[in-house]
């Protein structure tokens, strides 16, 4: 019985040692990378993850919302392919919420520019906004060269 109580209160006050992360409430991109730094225009697709964090959890849209909520620019054309992040929030509670999202680009959204022959390089800045509107701070992908087809 000894053991039980003393393992109850070690575990409570573990437990309250344990605080939960404060993030700021407007949506912060920790880490935004490619999966490769190579890629084939027209042909090879390339996948683009973010790590982010948000202080009060309200990120993504329901699946009946409309509207995009992340936005990949290429920093070539500054032409932004716009996508949707999926409700995250758990319980509709307003706490802080961290995870990570892939974005798939595909081939025919990967291509040189007129001028380029034989390769190319591009980066894309990303950012995303929570449903209060709430914009994250930008981050650029690593380069990925593009062979020209």
């Amino acid at each position: 019985m000894k053991k039980i109580i003393g393992i109850l209160i070690l575990s409570t006050f573990l437990v309250q040692c344990i605080k939960k992360p404060v993030f700021d409430i407007s949506p912060e991109i920790v880490k935004a990378s490619v999966d490769t730094n190579f890629v084939v225009s027209g042909i090879d697709s390339l996948i683009v993850r973010i790590d982010f964090q948000d202080g009060d959890g309200d990120i993504g849209l329901k699946s009946a919302e409309t509207g995009v909520n992340a936005y990949l620019t290429d920093s070539r054309t500054g032409f932004a392919l716009t996508y949707k992040i999926p409700y995250i929030s758990a319980n509709n509670s307003h706490e802080a919420v961290s995870g990570t999202v892939w974005f798939t680009i595909e081939p025919f959204s990967i291509n040189c520019r007129p001028d380029h022959v034989g390769f190319d390089t591009l980066s894309y800045d990303i950012y995303i906004v929570d449903r209060a509107g709430h914009e994250s701070t930008h981050m650029s992908t690593q380069d990925v060269i593009i062979q020209c087809q």
